[in-house]
Protein backbone atom coordinates (compact mmCIF):
# COMPACT_ATOMS: atom_id res chain seq x y z
CA UNK A 1 0.00 0.00 0.00
CA UNK A 2 1.08 3.55 -0.66
CA UNK A 3 1.88 5.60 2.44
CA UNK A 4 0.23 8.83 1.30
CA UNK A 5 1.27 10.82 4.36
CA UNK A 6 4.91 9.82 3.89
CA UNK A 7 4.79 10.88 0.25
CA UNK A 8 3.17 14.21 1.12
CA UNK A 9 5.98 14.96 3.57
CA UNK A 10 8.42 14.95 0.64
CA UNK A 11 6.60 17.89 -0.99
CA UNK A 12 6.97 21.39 0.56
CA UNK A 13 3.69 22.59 -0.93
CA UNK A 14 1.81 20.27 1.44
CA UNK A 15 3.54 21.64 4.56
CA UNK A 16 1.21 24.63 4.81
CA UNK A 17 -1.19 24.92 7.72
CA UNK A 18 -3.96 25.28 5.19
CA UNK A 19 -5.11 21.85 3.90
CA UNK A 20 -4.14 21.35 0.28
CA UNK A 21 -5.28 18.60 -2.10
CA UNK A 22 -4.00 18.55 -5.68
CA UNK A 23 -5.87 16.59 -8.38
CA UNK A 24 -4.23 17.85 -11.57
CA UNK A 25 -1.09 15.70 -11.79
CA UNK A 26 -2.08 14.51 -15.28
CA UNK A 27 -1.36 18.10 -16.32
CA UNK A 28 1.74 18.72 -14.20
CA UNK A 29 3.02 17.44 -10.88
CA UNK A 30 4.15 19.13 -7.70
CA UNK A 31 7.85 18.88 -6.91
CA UNK A 32 9.47 17.01 -3.99
CA UNK A 33 12.18 18.68 -1.93
CA UNK A 34 14.95 16.58 -3.54
CA UNK A 35 14.15 18.07 -6.96
CA UNK A 36 13.96 21.62 -5.61
CA UNK A 37 17.27 21.10 -3.80
CA UNK A 38 18.88 19.83 -7.00
CA UNK A 39 17.86 22.99 -8.86
CA UNK A 40 19.29 25.17 -6.10
CA UNK A 41 22.46 23.10 -5.88
CA UNK A 42 23.21 23.52 -9.57
CA UNK A 43 22.73 27.29 -9.59
CA UNK A 44 24.50 27.75 -6.25
CA UNK A 45 27.45 25.41 -6.76
CA UNK A 46 28.29 24.44 -10.35
CA UNK A 47 26.38 26.51 -12.91
CA UNK A 48 28.32 26.03 -16.13
CA UNK A 49 27.80 25.03 -19.74
CA UNK A 50 28.01 21.30 -20.46
CA UNK A 51 30.33 19.62 -23.00
CA UNK A 52 32.34 22.78 -23.64
CA UNK A 53 33.37 24.39 -20.33
CA UNK A 54 36.96 23.22 -19.71
CA UNK A 55 37.10 23.84 -15.98
CA UNK A 56 36.11 22.01 -12.80
CA UNK A 57 32.48 23.06 -12.44
CA UNK A 58 31.94 22.61 -16.18
CA UNK A 59 33.18 19.05 -15.98
CA UNK A 60 30.98 18.47 -12.94
CA UNK A 61 27.91 19.77 -14.81
CA UNK A 62 28.74 17.64 -17.87
CA UNK A 63 29.20 14.52 -15.77
CA UNK A 64 25.91 15.12 -13.93
CA UNK A 65 24.12 15.64 -17.25
CA UNK A 66 25.45 12.43 -18.80
CA UNK A 67 24.66 10.47 -15.63
CA UNK A 68 20.99 11.26 -16.23
CA UNK A 69 21.18 9.47 -19.57
CA UNK A 70 22.43 6.39 -17.75
CA UNK A 71 19.65 6.66 -15.15
CA UNK A 72 16.97 6.96 -17.86
CA UNK A 73 18.42 3.81 -19.44
CA UNK A 74 18.17 1.98 -16.12
CA UNK A 75 14.76 3.39 -15.17
CA UNK A 76 13.08 2.25 -18.40
CA UNK A 77 15.43 -0.60 -19.39
CA UNK A 78 16.54 1.15 -22.57
CA UNK A 79 18.94 -0.92 -24.70
CA UNK A 80 21.69 1.74 -24.71
CA UNK A 81 22.33 5.35 -23.72
CA UNK A 82 22.76 6.40 -27.36
CA UNK A 83 19.00 5.89 -27.72
CA UNK A 84 18.24 8.55 -25.09
CA UNK A 85 17.66 12.04 -26.52
CA UNK A 86 16.84 15.03 -24.31
CA UNK A 87 14.16 17.44 -25.54
CA UNK A 88 12.03 20.11 -23.89
CA UNK A 89 8.82 18.07 -23.60
CA UNK A 90 6.80 15.12 -24.88
CA UNK A 91 5.29 17.54 -27.40
CA UNK A 92 8.69 18.45 -28.79
CA UNK A 93 9.79 14.80 -28.82
CA UNK A 94 6.83 13.79 -30.98
CA UNK A 95 7.27 16.84 -33.22
CA UNK A 96 10.92 15.84 -33.59
CA UNK A 97 9.86 12.44 -34.91
CA UNK A 98 7.16 13.96 -37.10
CA UNK A 99 9.48 16.45 -38.78
CA UNK A 100 12.91 14.75 -38.66
CA UNK A 101 11.58 11.29 -39.56
CA UNK A 102 8.17 12.00 -41.08
CA UNK A 103 9.16 14.62 -43.65
CA UNK A 104 11.96 12.36 -44.86
CA UNK A 105 10.11 9.04 -44.97
CA UNK A 106 6.41 9.72 -45.64
CA UNK A 107 4.89 10.29 -49.08
CA UNK A 108 1.44 11.23 -50.32
CA UNK A 109 0.50 7.58 -50.84
CA UNK A 110 1.29 6.63 -47.24
CA UNK A 111 -0.95 6.32 -44.18
CA UNK A 112 -0.34 7.31 -40.56
CA UNK A 113 -2.48 5.77 -37.81
CA UNK A 114 -3.13 7.38 -34.43
CA UNK A 115 -6.09 6.90 -32.07
CA UNK A 116 -9.18 8.90 -31.19
CA UNK A 117 -8.04 9.30 -27.57
CA UNK A 118 -4.76 11.11 -28.30
CA UNK A 119 -3.53 14.18 -26.44
CA UNK A 120 -3.00 17.13 -28.78
CA UNK A 121 0.74 16.47 -28.54
CA UNK A 122 0.23 13.22 -30.45
CA UNK A 123 -2.55 14.52 -32.70
CA UNK A 124 -1.68 17.94 -34.08
CA UNK A 125 1.89 17.10 -35.27
CA UNK A 126 0.56 14.23 -37.39
CA UNK A 127 -2.28 16.36 -38.73
CA UNK A 128 0.23 19.01 -39.81
CA UNK A 129 2.72 16.56 -41.32
CA UNK A 130 0.20 14.46 -43.25
CA UNK A 131 -1.47 17.62 -44.57
CA UNK A 132 1.91 19.01 -45.64
CA UNK A 133 2.92 15.81 -47.42
CA UNK A 134 -0.52 14.81 -48.69
CA UNK A 135 -0.50 11.55 -46.74
CA UNK A 136 -3.59 10.04 -45.10
CA UNK A 137 -4.25 10.20 -41.36
CA UNK A 138 -6.48 7.45 -39.97
CA UNK A 139 -7.71 6.78 -36.44
CA UNK A 140 -8.07 3.74 -34.21
CA UNK A 141 -11.62 4.16 -32.84
CA UNK A 142 -12.52 4.60 -29.18
CA UNK A 143 -15.09 2.22 -27.67
CA UNK A 144 -17.82 3.10 -25.17
CA UNK A 145 -15.81 1.68 -22.26
CA UNK A 146 -12.87 4.04 -22.80
CA UNK A 147 -10.59 1.55 -24.56
CA UNK A 148 -9.36 1.35 -28.14
CA UNK A 149 -11.03 -0.90 -30.67
CA UNK A 150 -8.12 -3.24 -31.28
CA UNK A 151 -10.08 -5.14 -33.95
CA UNK A 152 -9.70 -2.09 -36.20
CA UNK A 153 -5.97 -2.83 -36.47
CA UNK A 154 -6.81 -5.06 -39.42
CA UNK A 155 -7.09 -1.77 -41.35
CA UNK A 156 -3.28 -1.47 -41.27
CA UNK A 157 -1.79 -2.19 -44.69
CA UNK A 158 1.55 -2.01 -46.48
CA UNK A 159 0.77 1.67 -47.04
CA UNK A 160 0.78 2.24 -43.27
CA UNK A 161 4.18 3.73 -42.48
CA UNK A 162 3.73 4.88 -38.88
CA UNK A 163 1.47 4.10 -35.90
CA UNK A 164 1.56 6.54 -32.96
CA UNK A 165 -0.58 6.06 -29.84
CA UNK A 166 -0.65 7.02 -26.19
CA UNK A 167 0.59 4.34 -23.80
CA UNK A 168 -1.90 5.61 -21.20
CA UNK A 169 -4.74 8.10 -21.66
CA UNK A 170 -4.41 11.47 -19.95
CA UNK A 171 -8.21 11.66 -19.67
CA UNK A 172 -9.42 8.16 -18.75
CA UNK A 173 -6.24 6.66 -17.38
CA UNK A 174 -6.80 3.77 -19.79
CA UNK A 175 -3.68 1.72 -20.41
CA UNK A 176 -3.79 0.83 -24.07
CA UNK A 177 -2.98 -2.61 -25.48
CA UNK A 178 0.31 -1.32 -26.85
CA UNK A 179 1.86 -4.77 -27.28
CA UNK A 180 -0.90 -5.74 -29.70
CA UNK A 181 -0.66 -2.38 -31.48
CA UNK A 182 3.13 -2.65 -31.86
CA UNK A 183 2.84 -6.22 -33.11
CA UNK A 184 0.23 -5.25 -35.71
CA UNK A 185 2.37 -2.33 -36.85
CA UNK A 186 5.45 -4.53 -37.21
CA UNK A 187 3.46 -6.96 -39.35
CA UNK A 188 3.20 -4.21 -42.00
CA UNK A 189 6.71 -2.81 -41.30
CA UNK A 190 5.33 0.41 -39.82
CA UNK A 191 7.32 2.55 -37.38
CA UNK A 192 5.80 2.72 -33.89
CA UNK A 193 5.68 5.75 -31.57
CA UNK A 194 4.37 5.69 -28.01
CA UNK A 195 3.37 8.81 -26.09
CA UNK A 196 4.44 7.77 -22.59
CA UNK A 197 3.75 11.07 -20.81
CA UNK A 198 1.21 9.43 -18.48
CA UNK A 199 2.58 5.89 -18.40
CA UNK A 200 6.19 6.64 -17.43
CA UNK A 201 5.19 8.25 -14.09
CA UNK A 202 2.55 5.65 -13.21
CA UNK A 203 3.88 2.21 -14.09
CA UNK A 204 7.02 0.22 -14.68
CA UNK A 205 7.90 0.67 -18.34
CA UNK A 206 10.30 -1.70 -20.07
CA UNK A 207 11.41 -0.28 -23.42
CA UNK A 208 13.33 -3.42 -24.38
CA UNK A 209 10.24 -5.60 -23.90
CA UNK A 210 7.92 -3.13 -25.63
CA UNK A 211 10.24 -3.04 -28.65
CA UNK A 212 8.69 0.17 -29.99
CA UNK A 213 10.71 2.43 -32.29
CA UNK A 214 10.16 5.68 -30.36
CA UNK A 215 8.99 6.43 -26.81
CA UNK A 216 8.44 9.94 -25.42
CA UNK A 217 7.76 11.33 -21.95
CA UNK A 218 8.16 14.51 -19.87
CA UNK A 219 9.86 15.30 -16.57
CA UNK A 220 7.24 17.71 -15.24
CA UNK A 221 4.55 15.00 -15.24
CA UNK A 222 6.70 12.79 -13.01
CA UNK A 223 7.63 15.27 -10.22
CA UNK A 224 10.51 16.70 -12.23
CA UNK A 225 11.25 20.21 -13.53
CA UNK A 226 9.48 21.83 -16.45
CA UNK A 227 11.37 22.10 -19.71
CA UNK A 228 12.64 18.54 -20.01
CA UNK A 229 11.39 15.74 -22.21
CA UNK A 230 12.96 12.48 -23.25
CA UNK A 231 12.77 10.78 -26.62
CA UNK A 232 13.98 7.20 -26.73
CA UNK A 233 14.57 6.08 -30.27
CA UNK A 234 15.88 3.10 -32.16
CA UNK A 235 19.49 4.01 -32.88
CA UNK A 236 19.44 3.20 -36.59
CA UNK A 237 16.37 5.39 -37.07
CA UNK A 238 17.91 8.26 -35.11
CA UNK A 239 21.08 8.07 -37.18
CA UNK A 240 19.06 8.24 -40.41
CA UNK A 241 17.14 11.36 -39.34
CA UNK A 242 18.13 14.88 -40.30
CA UNK A 243 18.75 17.44 -37.52
CA UNK A 244 15.55 18.87 -36.08
CA UNK A 245 17.17 22.18 -35.11
CA UNK A 246 20.54 23.70 -35.94
CA UNK A 247 23.06 25.18 -33.53
CA UNK A 248 25.78 24.29 -31.07
CA UNK A 249 26.29 20.86 -29.52
CA UNK A 250 25.61 19.03 -32.77
CA UNK A 251 28.68 19.45 -34.97
CA UNK A 252 32.35 18.52 -35.08
CA UNK A 253 33.49 21.27 -37.43
CA UNK A 254 31.89 24.30 -39.06
CA UNK A 255 32.98 25.91 -42.32
CA UNK A 256 31.78 29.24 -43.61
CA UNK A 257 31.52 30.17 -47.27
CA UNK A 258 29.80 32.63 -49.53
CA UNK A 259 26.86 31.41 -51.61
CA UNK A 260 24.36 33.16 -53.89
CA UNK A 261 21.93 33.13 -50.99
CA UNK A 262 24.43 34.65 -48.58
CA UNK A 263 26.35 33.13 -45.71
CA UNK A 264 25.85 29.39 -45.25
CA UNK A 265 27.06 27.08 -42.54
CA UNK A 266 27.94 23.45 -43.02
CA UNK A 267 28.45 21.00 -40.15
CA UNK A 268 29.12 17.33 -39.63
CA UNK A 269 26.98 15.55 -37.06
CA UNK A 270 28.83 14.37 -33.98
CA UNK A 271 28.88 10.60 -33.54
CA UNK A 272 31.15 10.13 -30.55
CA UNK A 273 28.39 11.16 -28.11
CA UNK A 274 24.71 10.18 -28.16
CA UNK A 275 23.06 11.55 -31.27
CA UNK A 276 22.35 15.27 -30.99
CA UNK A 277 19.24 16.67 -32.63
CA UNK A 278 19.65 20.05 -30.89
CA UNK A 279 16.43 20.18 -28.96
CA UNK A 280 17.14 20.71 -25.28
CA UNK A 281 18.40 23.03 -22.60
CA UNK A 282 20.86 21.26 -20.29
CA UNK A 283 19.65 22.29 -16.82
CA UNK A 284 16.24 20.49 -16.68
CA UNK A 285 17.70 17.13 -17.81
CA UNK A 286 20.48 17.53 -15.26
CA UNK A 287 17.92 17.97 -12.45
CA UNK A 288 15.96 14.93 -13.69
CA UNK A 289 18.55 12.70 -12.05
CA UNK A 290 17.02 13.34 -8.63
CA UNK A 291 13.46 12.50 -9.64
CA UNK A 292 14.63 9.21 -11.20
CA UNK A 293 16.15 8.33 -7.84
CA UNK A 294 13.02 9.39 -5.93
CA UNK A 295 10.37 7.72 -8.13
CA UNK A 296 11.26 4.03 -7.46
CA UNK A 297 10.98 4.66 -3.71
CA UNK A 298 7.20 4.85 -4.14
CA UNK A 299 7.04 1.31 -5.57
CA UNK A 300 5.67 1.66 -9.09
CA UNK A 301 3.43 -1.42 -8.88
CA UNK A 302 1.54 0.02 -5.90
CA UNK A 303 1.17 3.32 -7.71
CA UNK A 304 -0.22 1.58 -10.78
CA UNK A 305 -2.76 -0.34 -8.65
CA UNK A 306 -4.09 2.96 -7.32
CA UNK A 307 -4.25 4.41 -10.83
CA UNK A 308 -6.24 1.38 -12.00
CA UNK A 309 -8.84 2.10 -9.30
CA UNK A 310 -8.96 5.79 -10.20
CA UNK A 311 -9.50 4.92 -13.87
CA UNK A 312 -12.43 2.69 -12.87
CA UNK A 313 -13.97 5.55 -10.89
CA UNK A 314 -13.63 7.96 -13.81
CA UNK A 315 -15.10 5.56 -16.36
CA UNK A 316 -17.83 4.03 -14.24
CA UNK A 317 -18.74 5.99 -11.12
CA UNK A 318 -18.11 9.59 -12.18
CA UNK A 319 -20.71 9.74 -14.98
CA UNK A 320 -23.42 8.56 -12.56
CA UNK A 321 -22.28 11.07 -9.94
CA UNK A 322 -22.49 13.87 -12.48
CA UNK A 323 -25.94 12.76 -13.59
CA UNK A 324 -27.19 12.74 -9.98
CA UNK A 325 -25.75 16.22 -9.41
CA UNK A 326 -27.47 17.51 -12.57
CA UNK A 327 -30.72 15.81 -11.60
CA UNK A 328 -30.60 17.54 -8.24
CA UNK A 329 -30.24 21.03 -9.73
Amino acid sequence: MLDVNKIRRDFPIYHSDKPFIYLDSASTTQKPQVVIDAVNSYYNSYAANIHRALYEIGERATDAYEQVRIKVKQFLNVPNTHSVIFTRSTTESINLVAYAWGLKNLSQHDTVFISEMEHHSNLVPWQLITEKIGATLNYIPLTDNGTLNIESLDQLTDQTKLVSVGHQSNVFGTVNSVNEIISAAKNVNAVTVLDGAQAAPHMKVNITELDCDFYAFSGHKMVGPTGVGVLIGRTDLLESMDPFMGGGEMINTVTLWQSPRGMMYHGNLKQERPISLKSSDWVPPLITSNLLEWMPSMTMNNLYSNMDWISFLKLRALPFMVMRIIAGL
